[in-house]
């Protein structure tokens, strides 16, 4: 009796030390690898993929460093789960779960689990109805929070088998959300002609071949992504009210079709003018992208905004009809702002002559930009000294059409320097625009030495 009370006691307590750790996986290859009789195990590790056996911290560490550990450096498991570069995006990587054993299954590609947990992902709501009066207050919402690196301890133990299957250049579940109008072309809401009222609303949602495809991630009471629409709501609102609903549509297609397509559109034409709806002393329109099932009335489903920097809220502020939607009397129709975070490329001259210095200041004349996209922002001029900026200045806005070499007008500006400045050696600017929106510009800059 005292020997069977031993060795129980022996149990617990060793089950109770272990539920504190998480236990360690069995490196096993597939049987099918076993048979080829050819081992995978020593190959060379795959600098953006981990395979679903054979995982070590070392080859964990090579792919998401970029760089092979040095030999003898102990790398923890906890290092490795928590690890500032880990792809969100990628199916497989560590998850917030409370199991010390691999949540992959045998295969170690079982992904029944982490769908049940949605990938840890939290969609947020997007009702038309309460959708911010500013831009600025907008920005932020339906911002999902979604999957973070587990904590450690029996209820998000670190695996390190949660990295089989882990794919570095997983890409989000879409790419790009574009606005444009009816027909297609790169430009915002325009109208179909210059005698009517008519004006056409479209967005396109490229959706690339990710490892998490949107039509995979459930949308909680809203029901699942697949079997939902793109939709597109058009609102205003008066001087001291709650936006008006316009309109709205929904794209013919379900999310799953448009995976499998590569995209999903969603369209619609209305009228602008008095006559027709909108009285002319709205202070604001918006139009505005999200996910929803399939309704006969506005629906509320779920926000697109994955990430901060996706804009699927477009808002003009203090608009007109005309300024807002439809360029009329052979006004130009601009491209419409693209998303935040794209990247926006182009060259920058001096159509006439460069800026000359006289006295201590230095004189502009114009300055051109060819950009990829139709932008709007200031123009910024660094003065440096040995490549190091000793002080920024704006020389004032500007507006620029896509593809097409704008001229802009700077010379009533003048740039005065201290006659510190002016006496130091290797004096320069450096002239590049900043863009509204945060967008990047990647495109040249204009240096001189002065």
């Amino acid at each position: 009796m005292r020997k069977i009370l031993l060795l129980l006691f022996i149990l617990v307590v060793g089950c109770d030390y272990q539920a504190d750790l998480p236990l360690p996986e069995p490196d096993v290859e597939p049987e099918e690898v076993k048979e080829s009789g050819v081992s995978q195990k020593w190959k060379e590790v795959d600098m953006a993929n981990l395979p679903n056996y054979g995982i070590t911290t070392a080859m964990v560490y090579s792919v998401l460093n970029g760089v092979t550990p040095e030999e003898g450096i102990p790398i923890s498991v906890g290092y490795l789960c928590t690890h500032q570069y880990i792809n969100k995006w990628s199916r497989f990587k560590p998850y917030a779960y409370p199991s010390l054993v691999g949540i992959y299954g045998a295969s170690g590609q079982s992904d029944t689990i982490i769908k049940n947990i949605n990938f840890n992902l939290d969609p947020k709501v997007f009702d038309p109805s309460l959708l911010p009066k500013t831009p600025e207050a907008g920005a932020t919402y339906g911002l999902w929070t979604g999957w973070s690196p587990p904590s450690g301890g029996p209820d998000e133990p670190f695996r390190l088998g949660d990295f089989r299957g882990y794919n570095h250049d997983a890409l989000p579940p879409y790419g790009t959300l574009s606005f444009m109008n009816g027909y297609g072309g790169g430009k915002v809401p325009v109208s179909t002609d210059a005698n009517d009222n008519n004006c056409w609303y479209m967005a396109t949602l490229d959706l690339v071949d990710a490892d998490i495809p949107l039509s995979d991630i459930n949308m909680g009471p809203y029901g699942n992504f697949a079997n939902s629409f793109l939709t597109m709501v058009l609102m205003y609102n008066l001087i001291g009210t709650d936006w008006q609903v316009f309109g709205y549509s929904q794209s013919s297609n379900t999310v799953a079709q448009g995976v499998a397509d590569g995209s999903l559109s969603v369209s619609m034409i209305t009228k602008t003018m008095e006559s027709d709806g909108i009285p002319y002393n709205y202070t604001g329109i918006v139009v505005a992208v999200y996910i929803a099932p399939s309704s006969a009335i506005v629906p509320v489903g779920v926000s697109l905004k994955m990430d901060s920097l996706i804009m699927p809220v477009r808002y003009f502020t203090n608009a007109s009809p005309e300024t807002a939607f439809a360029h009329y009397s052979g006004g130009i129709s601009y491209d419409d702002i693209p998303q935040s975070g794209v990247d926006i490329s182009g060259t920058m001259s001096y159509p006439r002559y460069e800026p000359n210095l006289v006295g201590n200041d230095v004189l502009f004349d114009l300055i051109g930009i060819n950009p990829s996209h139709s932008i709007s922002g200031k123009i910024m001029c660094d003065l440096k000294q040995l490549n190091t900026v000793i002080r920024t200045v704006e020389l004032g806005s500007f507006n620029a059409v896509a593809n097409t070499l704008n001229s802009l007008d700077f010379s009533n500006t003048v740039l005065t320097l201290t006659d510190e400045e002016k006496s130091m050696a290797s004096i320069a600017i450096s002239v590049y625009p900043s863009i509204n929106y945060d967008l990047e510009w990647i495109g040249n800059t204009l240096d001189k030495v002065l």
